[in-house]
């Protein structure tokens, strides 16, 4: 699958998410409100200039936080929210992202968060 499919599933996906949100917690029965939508264009920016892509695993297994903690915070309460009823909205979305939780990271991913510990060592020699 070419990099900008895997972009365009995740932002679809995405957008669905948003959408049961926006409808249960915002009674938007078509579209998204403003505060949705701009959540949703955030988001893809974000996604479109993620360090790890192709290979990216899910945000919540992410060395590297792209989000604001605003923002953060915001997308983790739509995916709590949203997420176990995707099953009955995108069942195939709902089963990848299943299956993209429990895999193993990416060489990629794999050497960054090698790099992170090392940092983090070197850090606390030099710590007080």
């Amino acid at each position: 699958m070419l990099m900008t499919e895997r972009i365009q599933q995740k932002l679809t996906t995405i957008a669905k998410i948003a959408q049961v949100y926006c409808r249960a917690c915002h009674a938007k029965r078509t579209g998204l409100c403003e505060e949705c939508a701009e959540l949703l264009d955030y988001v893809s920016l974000r996604l479109s200039h993620c360090p790890f892509l192709p290979d990216r695993p899910v945000c919540a297994k992410c060395l590297a936080h792209c989000y604001k903690a605003d923002k953060r915070e915001k997308i983790h309460r739509v995916m709590r929210f949203a997420g176990p009823r995707m099953i009955f909205v995108d069942p195939a979305a709902a089963i990848r992202h299943l299956i993209s939780l429990r895999s193993k990271p990416s060489p990629a991913v794999r050497q960054a968060m090698k790099r992170r510990e090392l940092q983090q060592k070197t850090e606390d020699k030099n710590a007080p």
